[in-house]
């Protein structure tokens, strides 16, 4: 990146200034080719400047648009000269502007490193002087600095004891102000050191006299509170006395609540006790009787199964006992069709004794059966036929005499 000068920039403004003035000079001198167009158009102000055209008529409108229509093409025609003669121009000050921008390029080839040296000098020694001046400043600085710390050291006593701020002068009074330390700021160190001590020593008697008065306040307020202290004492001693007696007399109280509230407990704990033993006793009393009670219930169940199973056997028997009657009597009957007229014979004897045998069971059973149910009244109507149809036979009449019995 190229690096112009200061010398530079004034040789390029200078060159720039004179351009501007030779461009003011040719825009100052006559051009002559617009001679021509400057006569026309003072020939137009006078036709033109002032006139009001009737554009309400056709013949003021057809003036307005002639004269607009001539003012314009003058116009067009001046834009068109100016751009004509300044075409030479403007291609001639282009060709001046490349050939200045090479030349220069060349001249800064040629300007640029010696303008580097140069500026590279003038920064080392501007660095030089500023480490100088840095260096100064420090010195200065450092000297300032002593001065006010030693200006500023009656600030430094403020709630200290006599004792160091007597320590504090004797510093100051045997500390050294020379040049060597101070240079030029010695004779204003000298000052602010007499200014310093004799603030310190007045400062000094201050707090000194201070301390005096406040020894003597310190032990008045000592007595004061030691007085205070016993009063407090003695105050705290009877309050403790009092707290002690409300405490012995609270601790009493609590024994007698305790033990009131141990013996309301142990009454309420025993009527607990024999409520909830006379509960468990409802319970188990009520747990024996759902026993007993499920036991019953149990054997009243098994009795009635029982007396289930009793009469189903015993229906059973009957059904059986029927059907047996119905068979026999369908052998009766056959028999009667097959023996009519009654033979008796050895074999009829003997089913008379097994007839017998058979009532006399069915006697028995209906003896037994109470009350009589359809079945049972359907046997003794069956009794009562055989004793009607049999009656005459004498190897029956035991048979019939049982029938007799039943019926009757």
């Amino acid at each position: 990146m190229t690096t112009i000068t200061a010398e530079a920039q004034d040789a390029q403004d200078a060159q720039d200034e004179q351009e501007q003035a030779a461009a003011e000079q040719v825009v100052m001198e006559p051009i002559v080719e617009f001679n021509q167009t400057e006569t026309a158009l003072n020939d137009l102000r006078n036709r033109y400047r002032s006139v009001v055209f009737q554009v309400e008529t056709k013949t003021g409108l057809a003036e307005a648009k002639a004269g607009h229509n001539e003012l314009r093409s003058l116009r067009v025609s001046l834009e068109a000269k100016r751009v004509e003669l300044k075409a030479p121009l403007l291609e001639r000050g282009r060709a001046i502007d490349a050939e200045a921008k090479r030349i220069t390029g060349e001249i800064v080839l040629l300007e640029e490193p010696i303008a580097q040296v140069i500026e590279k000098e003038k920064i080392r020694l501007l660095a030089i002087q500023q480490e100088e001046e840095r260096i100064e400043r420090e010195r200065v600085a450092t000297i300032r600095g002593k001065v006010n710390n030693m200006r500023n050291l009656p600030m430094t006593i403020i709630g200290k004891s006599s004792s160091a701020i007597a320590e504090l002068i004797e510093s100051v009074q045997s500390s050294v102000v020379d040049e060597e330390t101070f240079a030029e700021f010695t004779s204003e160190a000298k000052v602010v050191r007499d200014i310093v001590i004799a603030t310190l020593t007045s400062g000094h008697d201050a707090q000194k006299a201070h301390e005096v008065e406040q020894a003597r306040l310190q032990a008045e307020r000592e007595a004061r509170e030691a007085a205070l202290l016993a009063q407090k004492l003695e105050a705290e001693r009877i309050e403790r006395e009092r707290q002690e007696a409300i405490a012995e007399e609270r601790r009493q109280m609590e024994v007698e609540r305790a033990a009131h509230e141990a013996s309301v407990l142990a009454q309420k704990q025993e009527a607990e006790r024999i409520e909830r033993e006379r509960q468990e006793a409802i319970a188990e009393e009520r747990r024996q009787m759902e026993a007993e009670r499920a036991a019953n219930e149990a054997s009243v169940l098994a009795q009635k199964q029982e007396a289930e199973r009793i009469e189903r056997e015993r229906q059973e028997a009957i059904a059986e006992e029927r059907r047996q009657m119905e068979v026999e009597r369908a052998a009766l009957v056959e028999a009667q069709k097959a023996l009519e007229p009654v033979v008796v014979t050895e074999e009829v004897e003997v089913v008379a004794e097994v007839v017998a045998e058979v009532v006399a069971e069915v006697v028995a059973e209906v003896v037994a059966a109470s009350p009589v149910d359809a079945v049972e009244a359907e046997a003794i109507e069956l009794l009562v036929a055989f004793r009607a149809k049999y009656s005459g036979v004498v190897c029956l009449s035991g048979v019939i005499r049982e029938i007799d019995a039943l019926i009757a």
